[in-house]
Formats: structure tokens, sequence, C-alpha cells
């Protein structure tokens, strides 16, 4: 991890980059509530995470505050990152997945978010990151649809038990595929987004991490 511990611990919080490859995101996401909000920064007082649950079947929001009750470890799906102030301004980030640990001590308590995908910051908004995120959000949302025969909790299963990284690259391929006819690539939101997709392909390629096959966004969700 990039910088000490007790300099982690002073912001309200910090993306560390991938420390093995390049990346349009971050491989983890530090996150501190302060027990006295600095006044220095951005002083998140509730953190919001798509967890899952205890026994790997469903899916549940999950709200981290200080103090905070337990130490734990928990997976933490695909999905959006709200960190909340006590003004009512708020931070976002999106995460194909990864592992949370929770740390709270009586100065603060400590979200600690670590993933093999991406880890995308939201904000300032109205960037191409924010456009990338709409189509994924999409291919999300049809896939939700298309199990609402079998309920909930059968796509929540699915969802759990998929890899961050095969996710980001089943996503970043499909949504490559939509964008390839040349006439939707000439507007230039999309000419942008497609150059965003190609350079994170291109930095997991660089990095043996693209795969020679990969499925279908039906195939794994």
């Amino acid at each position: 991890m990039d910088g000490s511990q007790d300099q982690d611990k002073e912001l309200g919080f910090i993306f560390i980059p991938f420390k093995e490859r390049e990346s349009i995101g971050f491989k983890e996401l530090i996150i501190n509530i302060a027990e006295i909000p600095s006044g220095k920064h951005f002083d998140p007082v509730a953190i919001d995470f798509f967890a899952a649950t205890k026994d790997q079947t469903a899916v549940e929001e999950l709200t981290v505050f200080h103090p905070y009750s337990n130490n734990m470890k928990m997976d933490i799906v695909a999905g959006k990152i709200d960190m909340k102030d006590k003004k009512g301004k708020r931070e976002e980030a999106f995460s194909f997945g990864g592992s949370l640990h929770i740390l709270s001590q009586s100065e603060n308590t400590q979200c600690r978010l670590v993933s093999n995908a991406p880890i995308l910051p939201l904000n300032p908004r109205n960037t191409p990151v924010h456009n990338l995120l709409d189509e994924i959000q999409i291919l999300m949302a049809e896939r939700k649809a298309a199990w609402i025969q079998e309920g909930e909790e059968a796509f929540e299963k699915k969802l759990i038990n998929i890899d961050p990284l095969q996710l980001c690259v089943v996503c970043l391929n499909t949504i490559l595929k939509e964008f390839s006819d040349p006439e939707l690539q000439s507007l230039g939101t999309n000419r942008i987004l497609v150059d965003l997709i190609r350079k994170e392909i291109n930095y997991l390629k660089e990095s043996g991490m693209w795969p020679a096959e990969i499925p279908s966004i039906v195939e794994i969700l």
C-alpha cells in the first residue's frame, strides 16, 4: 500500500492504484469515518455498499458508520459505493465487487475495499467514466430483468459468485461490441467511451490478464 497507515487514517478517503499494472481505475479504496471530523476535507459519516449476506445467498445494502459494532470481512458485489458527510455532500465510486475489511477503533472506523477489477471514482461528474457506468448499469439491469421468473435471489446468487475481474472483462467486451458500428463511434461521447474501454483492455492485455476466450454476459450472469 502506498503511504503510511497513519496518513491513510488522516484522509476521508483515498484510492490506491494497482502496483502490477496500469488501469483506468484503482485496486483499493480506503474510507475513514472519524469520531471527530477534521473539517479539512470531505469527512464521511456513513458509507453504503452492496454486500453478500453471510450465507452467500442474497445481496443486502450495508451501511457503515462510526462506531461500528463489529470488525469484519465481507464480500462486496458490483454496484455503487455512496459516501455521505454530515452536510449532505456525497462522494461516489463504482466497484465490480471485492473484499471489504471493516476495522472500528475508538478514534475512527476504516473501510478498506480491495478488488482485482478497477474501482472507478465517480467524482467529478459528467466524465467518460460516467458514460461507461451508464452502459454497465444497463447491462446489469437487463440481466436482472432476465431472471424475473426465477426471482431476485436467483440473480443475486449469480452476482455474488462472479469474479469481479471476469465481470469487468465481460462488460467491457460486450459494450465495445455494441459500439462497433463506425456511425455510433462517430459521435463524440461514444468515441471517447470506446477509447476509454480500449485503454483498459490494452492495460489488461499488457499485463496478461485479458483472456483468450471471453464468455457472453448471458453466460456469466
